[in-house]
């Protein structure tokens, strides 16, 4: 990995749906990299799959991702010593989160880190829809979908969707709700 990564304010940016490798631990000029610092950009809604290799011999290491701040996790840390972890973290906005990985005890090793982005069965609804004053329209005899609970950057989540229906005559209204 490129250097230096080793906090989330020099993090590298990786990409969407990509596989990159990088190593921790090593010496350079008396500094120890104890920490390689991703950055990374989700452009949908969806899960976010970390799959991490350890490279080299019986070497720990930790994984895990955080919030837009570089410091709220969002997750555990997932310990790997050796084979492959995978740790994913659903209900994800679109936004900017951090991949963390740190040895273990003073440990050396290189790795392989795969992220990949699982889409929701179901689209988003149009956002911002949190309040009755940002309510969106919904058409009479109309379907709409959406999602909710879903993280915003800053550790938000998208706990109501508002629709307005306006009516042009006097009836019965009625609402169907599907789960998916």
């Amino acid at each position: 990995d490129t250097e230096p990564n080793n906090s989330f304010s020099t993090a590298q940016v990786l990409a969407q749906n990509v596989t990159t490798t990088g190593h921790f631990g090593y010496y350079y000029n008396n500094i120890r990299d104890t920490f390689d610092w991703y950055k990374i950009v989700i452009t949908t809604s969806g899960a976010l799959q970390l799959s991490y290799t350890q490279n080299s011999g019986n070497n720990c290491g930790y994984f895990q991702i955080f919030d837009n701040d570089g410091i709220t996790a969002i997750n555990t840390e997932t310990f790997n010593c050796g084979g492959t972890n995978n740790q994913t973290t659903d209900g994800l906005q679109p936004g900017t989160y951090y991949i963390r990985i740190r040895n273990y005890n003073g440990s050396f090793a290189t790795y392989t880190l795969t992220n990949t982005l699982i889409l929701p069965a179901i689209g988003t609804d149009p956002e911002p829809n949190n309040t009755r004053g940002q309510a969106k329209p919904l058409q009479v005899n109309n379907t709409v979908t959406g999602q909710f609970g879903y993280r915003f950057n800053g550790g938000l989540r998208d706990s109501v969707d508002w629709w307005r229906v306006t009516t042009n005559a006097a009836g019965l209204l009625q609402l169907q709700y599907t789960q998916n």
